[in-house]
């Protein structure tokens, strides 16, 4: 591709005459194509999955109607007076007026901040910020931000705007970035996409919708904007308690395309490139980050079997011990316990989508989800023992999915009466309803629920169903700790975000210590 200065270069004497077979005069070259007119950058901009000298770029170009050339810049101040890299991409209708960009340069540093910004003849977006990983020697503590379960409709985005100011090396989205159903709840918060216009998604233009609605949020374009994320998807992306042939352990008719066309939306509109695999829907990777840290990505939804005892909540399920049942798949499972017993991070931090732990309510032995790995209990426990058995220590989990704040030691059967083999922080929801919204309408319910948790729990170090935020996890040689935050009050858009709790891992014990 040519740039603007070998654009204006010729490889031709002005004024040689045209002859068969002779030299092309310059301007009669291929050019590049021109940047479009007009088009407006309505939805933001975004960057994922940072290397140390790479970095995904994405925008979307609105109020045009043919394939747009963008120009992309990238540099080392936010005026752009040091540009680095430029380049042309082509928001195409076929991709529903996205552009993406996979930036792997040297003259990208490892462990610098670099702003970035689309243009075309006549609009400019916002200018972004990402921040590349530090080198793989390196021993700075690193600092990474991780949230889940943002339903538009129910409540602001405050903890994002707080997230955004954060020092971080990245964030992680844990999944439910987008919920499929509509919740006519906030009079402020309307959700009309779908062909009902009632936010219920089903078709590839309704995912989209989704998106772009989400996107109109200045909180979370704002999130966007100030760092580089990860990304996984948990189960509201395609349809609640979905699993590999349906939902809710049911098999559904026309199930494959309706989840390929949720996929293909979300490839779309996140700045994640496709690894490949069969079609093209690979999500789990690894993200080495400085010396501390290697970040495992699982993807809990797509390979896994149904959900057993027709996903029942609140009561025992034999089946939900039985060996041979898969929520990660066997590619995907040698994958990660190839990937873990190889890193030489101190620190295996896994981004993992549904609670690993036990969560047994109202008595011992009655799961509260199935569709967690309380459904899947052998495989926990093979990964567990397999972490014992090859010396695989200090393993963090983040997870989403809950809406509610736990943190605990994993072990081999979930339950404090299994050999101990990670801990795990479970980050509460930015908006979705929690165990107090849910009860609230019984008074005093949601505390009795949280004392009722503890005693049947006693591997839960924090119990907390009631507050909403995100989380904060540093890794040093040392220690891990992690931070929540919590929002005063999930509906207003400006409300104030505290740390509540704070909680220590040291080095070479699975244990958790309060700060």
């Amino acid at each position: 591709m040519l740039t603007r200065r070998q654009a204006l270069k010729t490889g031709a004497a002005a004024g040689a005459g045209l002859t068969l077979g002779g030299a092309v005069p310059g301007w009669a070259r291929k050019r590049p194509a021109p940047l479009a007119r007009g088009g407006a950058f309505t939805h933001g901009v975004a960057s994922g999955l940072p290397r140390r000298a790479g970095i995904s770029l994405w925008t979307r170009l609105d109020q045009v109607e043919g394939p747009s050339r963008i120009e992309v810049e990238i540099a080392t101040d936010p005026g752009f007076r040091r540009v680095v890299e430029r380049r042309r991409i082509t928001a195409e209708p076929g991709a529903d007026f996205t552009a993406q960009l996979r930036v792997q340069s040297k003259r990208l540093r490892p462990a610098q901040n670099y702003f970035y910004r689309f243009e075309t003849a006549t609009a400019q977006s916002p200018v972004g910020r990402f921040r590349t990983l530090p080198p793989r020697d390196s021993a700075q503590p690193v600092r990474i931000g991780f949230w889940t379960c943002q339903h538009y409709e129910v409540g602001h985005y405050a903890p994002h705007a707080a997230l955004a100011r954060e020092d971080l090396d990245l964030v992680v989205c844990l999944g439910d970035y987008i919920y499929e159903y509509g919740d006519k709840r906030l009079p402020d918060r309307r959700d009309e996409t779908g062909v009902n216009r009632d936010g219920n998604a089903e078709t590839l233009e309704d995912y989209r919708a989704k998106y772009k609605l989400y996107r109109t949020d200045e909180r979370l374009r704002a999130l966007h904007e100030a760092h580089a994320f990860v990304y996984l998807w948990d189960d509201h992306e395609v349809v609640n308690n979905y699993w590999r042939e349906g939902a809710a352990s049911k098999t559904i008719e026309g199930f494959a395309a309706r989840r390929s066309d949720a996929y293909r939306a979300w490839f779309e509109h996140q700045p994640v490139p496709r690894l490949g695999g069969p079609a093209g829907t690979r999500i789990h990777r690894s993200v080495r980050v400085g010396r501390n840290v290697d970040l495992f990505l699982i993807d809990d939804r797509q390979y896994r079997d149904a959900q057993p005892c027709g996903d029942s909540n609140l009561a025992p399920c034999p089946d939900a011990g039985a060996k041979g049942r898969t929520m990660l798949g066997a590619d995907q499972k040698a994958w990660l316990k190839d990937g873990m017993k190889r890193t030489t991070a101190p620190w295996k931090v896994l981004a993992n989508g549904d609670m690993l732990m036990a969560l047994d309510t109202p008595v011992r032995g009655a799961p509260k989800f199935v569709d967690t790995w309380d459904g899947y209990a052998a495989e926990r426990e093979e990964l567990v023992s397999y972490w014992l058995r090859e010396g695989i220590r200090d393993v963090v989990v983040m997870t989403g999915d809950d809406h509610d704040n736990y943190a605990g030691v994993v072990t081999t059967t979930g339950r404090d009466d299994g050999v101990p083999g990670a801990v795990e922080f479970v980050v509460p929801s930015v908006t979705s309803d929690n165990t107090n919204e849910l009860l609230q309408s019984a008074p005093g319910a949601a505390l009795l629920a949280e004392g009722d948790t503890r005693a049947v729990n006693p591997h839960l170090a924090l119990v907390d169903q009631v507050r909403h935020g995100y989380c904060v996890l540093e890794a040093s040689a040392d220690e891990v700790r992690v931070d929540f935050k919590h929002v005063a009050d999930r509906t207003d858009p400006r409300s104030p975000v505290s740390s509540t709790y704070r909680l220590r891992v040291p080095r070479g014990r699975p244990v958790l210590e309060r700060i």
